[in-house]
This record gives structure tokens, C-alpha cells and sequence, in this order.
């Protein structure tokens, strides 16, 4: 708790690029501390992308990252909570 950290949302193997990632806190949209690099290539005509985010944690936080695409039928959501235990 209390030390920069950061969580990364690694999307991979999708056609066409790009995708489109949030992130939230609490429920909440972050965009400060957040980034995304440009679509990688594959030889099998996908994609790889990673976004990142870069935050304090703090007791009892969740944060989640929020992926689109055009062939998804719903946005897939990943959640990390912040636990502690001495």
C-alpha cells in the first residue's frame, strides 16, 4: 500500500486493430496515469495491444479494465482489488 505500482491489461489475438480500453477506480473512469501502445502486427493477421496504469494503491481500492472491440459481443472487464494482509 502506498508504493506506485502498476496493473497492465494485455489484449491479444484480435482483428481488426484497434481495440478500446478503460480503465475505472471504484467504479469511477481513470485517465490520469494511463496509456497504450500502438497495435503490434502478427503473422497471422492479428493483433497484440497493452495498456497500462500507473496508480498508488490504497487499502481497499478496486480497479478494473474495460475491453471493446468491434468482434466482441459485450466489453470483457477484469477486476483487481487491493488487499493487504501484515
Amino acid at each position: 500500500m502506498g508504493v506506485e505500482n502498476t496493473l497492465i491489461c494485455s489484449v491479444f489475438g484480435f482483428y481488426p486493430a484497434p481495440v478500446r480500453v478503460h480503465w475505472t477506480r471504484n467504479g469511477l473512469n481513470v485517465t490520469d496515469g494511463t496509456s497504450i501502445n500502438v497495435p503490434f502486427p502478427h503473422k497471422d493477421q492479428t493483433f497484440s495491444q497493452i495498456s497500462r496504469l500507473d496508480f498508488l494503491p490504497q487499502l481497499g481500492d478496486t480497479y478494473s479494465c474495460t475491453v471493446d472491440h468491434v468482434a466482441l459481443t459485450e466489453p470483457q472487464r477484469r477486476i483487481w482489488e487491493t488487499n493487504y494482509s501484515a
